[in-house]
């Protein structure tokens, strides 16, 4: 055999090789239909007659696709494609469109979810695609790339409806492709704490932040966390008087050790604009640059005597690590702000705290917080307890009394637990919280002044 023939055999056995790795898995994922007018290698379940949706493969400029239809709230019913062959320990990307319609909660009432099984047909993991993104026309594309956990030789597909009143979903262009294994998302964290001098000067404070930055450096962090309003901490004056613009002298103090150390750094400090003064928490890139801020929302008394105005957003912000939220102090205590960040992609939280209120309630409060959304959570704290970084499991990798705290952590990783809500199998509480939620029920959240317990004053 000649040489170019060689190469010629050797092309074609790596592209066959190639197209047979990227085959789509799903049987007729074009849901052809038999002469019953049902989608071959796909059925449909429900828990009973009296809950069954109706459920049919339609045709419309799409092509065909299947559609689940509600005729009352109660209606739960789903389309699956079973047994499908995988190999434990390889990876697969799945992703499949969907169109609702007249749909009040679409993250709870339309599902997408992987149960990967043993050979004797039992779960062990279930997984919701809940990576949800805009697609052409009104259709939406859930995806999401996993591994096949250990033991599972299949996996069934599932896609469903519930919880719609009259509502209706459709699906189309499933996919389910073995993959590589995505990489690693390791991420280095250094948190601080500082203690507190009374009596001290804005530029004592920026020389003390200097030197804990010069410390954190030699971690080669790609994130630290600095302390709420620290430079302004042990300082004589009111907080309007302390208070200075961003950018100003503590951002650019704070600028010229990210780009030392290129790395990303988050600390608190006074800010005036408007001729207001705000509590905020500003986030520096690798280069020095002002990558956001966030204002305190929710303001002890005190400091709203002492005259703080509070802001009223909870923004996230894409690093080149992942994405995070930023909450101060008092915002902690209140569970719906981590839970608007998770919402928002937040994958690490990062809480900046001049001082705890003891320490039952900032033990249970940081692992909760970190707990009820699966997320990092990562404090840094200037009187109290230590600074922590806590994972998604609730459990304290690393903290601090006295100097800096260092975790690696891997933000790939799945937390998942067994029986937890997919029983009996292992579930993800980082999707399970955000998929099984209910805030078509939690509306007196939001009717301001109408919240149970109000009564009328006049009586």
């Amino acid at each position: 055999m000649n040489l170019h023939r060689l190469l010629l055999v050797v092309c074609l056995c790596n592209v066959t090789a190639f197209a047979q790795a990227r085959a789509n898995l799903v049987p007729n994922p074009e849901f052809r239909v038999d002469p019953t007018g049902q989608p071959i290698s796909w059925q449909f379940w429900s828990p009973r007659p009296d809950l069954r949706p109706r459920a049919d493969v339609a045709i419309d400029a799409d092509g065909a696709v299947l559609r689940l239809t509600a005729i009352d709230f109660s209606s739960f019913g789903k389309w699956l494609s079973k047994d499908i062959p995988v190999t434990a320990g390889h990876f697969y990307r799945f992703q499949v469109l969907y169109r609702p319609t007249d749909i009040v909660n679409e993250r709870g009432s339309v599902g997408v979810m992987l149960t990967w099984n043993t050979a004797d047909g039992q779960p062990v993991q279930r997984d919701y695609v809940d990576s949800i993104s805009a697609a052409d026309s009104g259709w939406r594309s859930a995806a999401r790339t996993l591994g096949a956990p250990e033991k599972a030789t299949s996996v069934t597909l599932e896609l469903w409806l519930r919880w719609a009143a009259e509502g209706s979903v459709r699906f189309r262009s499933p996919s389910l492709i073995e993959t590589g294994q995505p990489p690693p998302r390791s991420v280095r964290v250094v948190t601080t704490r500082i203690p507190v001098r009374w009596g001290t000067t804005v530029h004592d404070n920026l020389q003390s932040m200097a030197e804990v930055l010069d410390r954190a450096g030699r971690a080669k962090p790609d994130v630290v966390l600095l302390t709420e309003i620290f430079p302004d901490c042990g300082v004589k004056g009111t907080v309007y008087d302390l208070s200075e613009p961003i950018p100003g002298p503590v951002t650019e103090a704070v600028a010229r050790k990210a780009r030392e150390y290129h790395t990303y750094l988050i600390t608190g400090m006074l800010e005036r604009e408007g001729g207001k003064a705000y509590d905020t928490a500003v986030l520096i890139d690798r280069q020095g640059r002002i990558a956001g801020k966030y204002r305190k929302v929710h303001l002890p008394l005190a400091e709203v005597e002492g005259g703080e105005t509070p802001g009223s957003e909870y923004p996230v912000f894409d690093t080149d690590f992942g994405r995070i939220g930023i909450l101060i102090c008092w915002d902690m205590f209140f569970p719906e702000t981590a839970r608007i960040l998770r919402l928002a992609g937040a994958n690490i939280v990062f809480v900046p705290i001049a001082g705890d209120p003891g320490a039952r309630h900032y033990d249970v409060t940081t692992r909760a917080r970190a707990l009820d959304n699966g997320v990092y959570l990562v404090t840094s704290v200037g009187e109290g307890r230590a600074s922590r970084i806590v994972n998604p499991n609730g459990e304290v990798m690393a903290e601090t009394t006295d100097g800096l705290a260092t975790a690696d952590i891997d933000l790939g990783k799945k937390w998942r637990e067994w029986w937890l809500s997919v029983g009996p199998a292992y579930g993800e509480a980082k999707s399970l919280v955000i998929e099984e939620r209910r805030p078509d029920t939690y509306k007196v959240l939001v009717k301001q002044g109408q919240e149970p317990g109000i009564t009328d004053l006049a009586h």
